[in-house]
């Protein structure tokens, strides 16, 4: 009967699969870089947040809407509205228009946001429309709950 050595066949066996573990390996690295490089630059053209996403009737407060521009080009004349479906919820100056965003920029704006005192408890949603940024509308929603 012969004997093993671990030791030698390990080593042998290491030399043979080495490029390829480390050829997987390298692979990986660059997915995961790419993932993370994704995440970061592929950001939503619109987001909408509140200061207060909870507030009762008769309250206010500030919808901040971040709107990015992810092309090549400079956007210019972007209209930025905002609109609450029908109940209590008013947004006083609606309306906003940044003369240019800049590619690759953001921009935040703030939209101040009331509650009528004769609310109903319930939840209330607001949409943000972009227009001029990218190739087509931007939309995007938020939810106010009166408590």
């Amino acid at each position: 009967m012969e004997d093993i050595d671990f030791g030698k066949d390990a080593e042998k066996l290491g030399k043979k699969w080495m490029p390829a573990i480390v050829v997987i390996a390298g692979l990986l690295f660059i997915g995961i870089i790419a993932f993370v490089g994704m995440s970061v630059i592929s950001s939503p053209p619109v987001a909408m947040s509140f200061a207060n996403s909870k507030i009762s009737a008769g309250g206010n407060t500030v919808l901040k809407v971040v709107v990015f521009n992810s092309g090549e080009a400079d956007a210019t004349s972007v209209l930025v509205t905002v609109t609450a479906e029908a109940g209590p919820v008013t947004i006083t100056a609606n309306t906003r228009v940044e003369p240019t965003i800049g590619s690759k920029a953001r921009r935040e704006f703030e939209f101040p946001v009331g509650v009528a005192a004769t609310a109903t408890k319930g939840t209330y949603k607001l949409t943000a429309t972009v227009k001029g940024i990218n190739e087509k509308d931007q939309t995007a929603n938020a939810y106010i709950e009166v408590a």
